[in-house]
């Protein structure tokens, strides 16, 4: 026959496993997120790539940056 410790002991094993699956879990949506951030760094790439050629045109035609001597246009 159970008697309440028994219950309780029960109740506290499944409380612990349900902890450890919800880190389980967690780590398994941050190496997701670790590995979907490799996959789309090389478009990250790019982009920064042609955000940066944008900015250095743009510098030539417009308003000097901070910090920055504006360019001599002849």
């Amino acid at each position: 026959m159970l008697d309440l410790r028994d219950v309780m002991y029960g109740l506290h094993r499944i409380e612990e496993m349900r902890k450890e699956a919800e880190k389980h879990n967690k780590i398994q949506r941050m190496l997701a997120d670790a590995r979907q951030a490799k996959r789309s760094d090389n478009w990250f790439k790019l982009m920064w790539a042609a955000i940066r050629r944008r900015v250095s045109h743009q510098e030539s035609t417009e308003m000097p940056v901070a910090g920055r001597m504006p360019k001599q246009v002849a």
